[in-house]
């Protein structure tokens, strides 16, 4: 069974925010700019880290084991069951939250996920079905996108071995909100906090936000030139693909078909966000013109969903 690449046309301002690939260290900064830039204040070269922290060192092992899954028409209930029994954890189904947004257990779902860490899998699964899960006290619990969002914990990170490269809490606390997805209280009003204590960074936000601050500080710790945050396997492979160059010529053609043409041309398995992009009035027959050749499979997406506020990431 071939690899499968999910790329998710979405919202381009549902992404303002989100974590970004890691940039480079040209020399050795010495001010909170630096620090804001994701570089070691003190080791100024880049070093031999990673180039991607992976959700797998974060996650529990069970959430980092690989499934390859095929089922067909299965209401949610017994699909979340199997992945229970796969992954020998805990799942719940809330179903007060699911029933909010005209999700029941019985509704029945499809999918062909081949050999994909199950945190990514479970992630595939539910985000058609404005589904999300997060962690509480070693249960899975799977809920919907705003009741997830809604769910805030706390963690604590011991920082000194940061402190004493050269970050300080002000400059860490401030590279953690630019370049992870909040959203922040004291920038946006609503959302999750972050309180020093001594050498401790307090940390409140939600399942997924705590990823990220727990991937970016062991990225901050461990860094090479470019350092991906969260960024699987899978992904880096579609970020290659995304250079290959492809030839385009589209002139008010309805959205959904360019997708399928690109998605036949390039066997790249492409996913249109349509609840989302319902929501804001967008249709699927939204004409797109454009005219391209030999060019970048990126550029191409960028120019031909620019002009729609739309945009495109690998999941």
């Amino acid at each position: 069974m071939s690899v499968r690449f999910l790329m998710v046309l979405c919202l381009s301002t549902l992404l303002s925010g989100g974590p970004a690939w890691g940039q480079e260290a040209d020399g050795p900064p010495s001010s909170d700019a630096a620090v804001a830039n994701g570089e070691s204040p003190t080791q100024g070269q880049p070093g031999d880290g990673p180039a991607t922290i992976d959700a797998t060192t974060i996650l529990p092992p069970e959430l980092a084991q690989k499934i390859d899954w095929e089922f067909r028409s299965l209401p949610l209930n017994q699909v979340l069951d199997e992945f229970s029994r796969r992954i020998e954890m805990p799942v719940m189904l809330d179903e007060v939250h699911l029933d909010e947004i005209g999700i029941g257990k019985k509704t029945r779902i499809s999918d062909d996920l081949p050999n994909l860490p199950a945190y990514l899998l479970l992630d595939r699964l539910l985000m058609p079905h404005r589904l999300a899960w997060y962690i509480d006290d070693g249960i899975v619990i799977v809920t919907s996108v705003e009741a997830a969002e809604a769910h805030l914990t706390t963690q604590s990170h011991l920082v000194t071995d940061l402190r004493q490269a050269g970050y300080d809490m002000a400059g860490l606390i401030d590279v953690i909100q630019r370049a992870t997805a909040g959203p922040w209280e004291n920038i946006d009003g609503i959302g999750g906090s972050i309180s020093p204590v001594g050498d401790v960074l307090v940390v409140r936000q939600t399942d997924r936000v705590l990823r990220e601050v727990a991937a970016l500080l062991a990225a901050l710790r461990h860094h090479g030139r470019a350092t991906g945050v969260l960024d699987p396997a899978e992904h880096q492979n579609l970020r290659a693909q995304l250079g290959d160059p492809v030839n385009v010529a589209f002139h008010e053609t309805p959205l959904q078909s360019a997708i399928e043409w690109l998605r036949s041309e390039t066997q790249l398995d492409f996913f249109i966000h349509e609840g989302e992009l319902n929501d804001f009035g967008l249709p699927l027959n939204e004409p797109v013109t454009l005219t391209l050749e030999n060019k970048p499979l990126q550029t191409v997406l960028r120019y031909l969903l620019d002009p729609i506020q739309l945009t495109v990431v690998p999941y």
